[in-house]
């Protein structure tokens, strides 16, 4: 893999902390590791779990990653698990890991479906292998009948070194993954003691994110609690009471985000709005 040549180009000692921050970001890309990135990393290559609370947009995903990049450029062979809560994320972060030279796997209904049409079977491909292969799927995804069949597997589990665990806070916040991401618990029975976890989220106070991590097995005083700031000062705040119904699949009072003297897709600001349910925010995106 590409990551392991880079381990061999570089004159740092081997898991020093200059190594560790030089693979990073020749793979990631970046010309430099924010503080939080590097100390996060560092706490995973000394094997211990990590919750990370850090705002949206701040680079999470290297954190996620961190453990499988070092790995694969040490040159070792074994699994890491990448939990997503959707399916378009599992294709989006199996994607990012890949440009980082990690063999990375979607693994949801659609991409099931379409390699074995190939004929391909991507849960053999994750159990086998003398490379790092980070398996990407939600936690539904995790729990069908083929990847429980690896998980009971103790050729495959013993191999797992990683669950990375993106959006945590879903475990705790009623909706409709809830029931997925607190199924997750279970990891701790079918897999070593010896699997990290790294916990992130965006939206987590502190005593919520203890109580996230009690959810999913990790008890205080065992992991690093990583909080950091959640501001994102580029971000404008900007309260609006709605003045129209929206009963009726219309969302006048979000209209604005759409110029009426548009030309062009460009014209429009990155606007970020939330729904409280799929089909709200279906029937937005309709509407608009």
């Amino acid at each position: 893999m590409e990551s392991h040549s880079l381990a061999q180009t570089t004159s740092y000692p081997q898991n020093s902390v200059q190594w560790m921050e030089h693979i990073l970001c020749t793979s990631c890309k970046l010309t430099q590791l924010r503080p939080f990135q590097l100390e996060l990393a560092v706490e995973i290559n000394k094997k211990n779990h990590v919750f990370c609370v850090i705002a949206t947009g701040m680079g999470k995903t290297v954190v996620l990653m961190a453990g499988a990049l070092m790995a694969n450029a040490r040159g070792e062979k074994c699994v890491a698990l990448l939990i997503v809560p959707t399916k378009v994320l599992v294709e989006q972060q199996a994607e990012v890991a890949s440009r980082r030279g990690l063999r990375a796997l979607p693994i949801n209904q659609d991409t099931v479906r379409d390699a074995r049409l190939a004929g391909r079977d991507l849960f053999k491909e994750l159990a086998e292998g003398d490379d790092v292969r980070v398996g990407v799927m939600t936690p539904k995804m995790l729990f069908e009948s083929e990847m429980t069949a690896l998980l009971k597997s103790s050729t495959f589990s013993s191999k797992v070194r990683w669950v990375s665990i993106d959006e945590v806070q879903l475990v705790r916040q009623p909706g409709v993954f809830q029931a997925g991401y607190k199924s997750l618990v279970y990891l701790h029975i079918r897999l070593p003691s010896s699997t990290l976890y790294a916990l992130v989220t965006a939206t987590a106070p502190s005593a919520e994110a203890i109580a996230i991590a009690k959810s999913l097995g990790l008890h205080p005083g065992k992991y690093k609690n990583a909080r950091y700031s959640i501001d994102r000062p580029n971000i404008k705040y900007i309260p609006r009471f709605f003045q129209h119904a929206t009963s009726n699949g219309q969302f006048l009072d979000v209209s604005f985000v759409i110029p009426i003297d548009m030309e062009a897709a460009a014209d429009i600001i990155l606007t970020i709005i939330f729904a409280d349910t799929i089909i709200r925010g279906d029937q937005l995106m309709t509407f608009l």
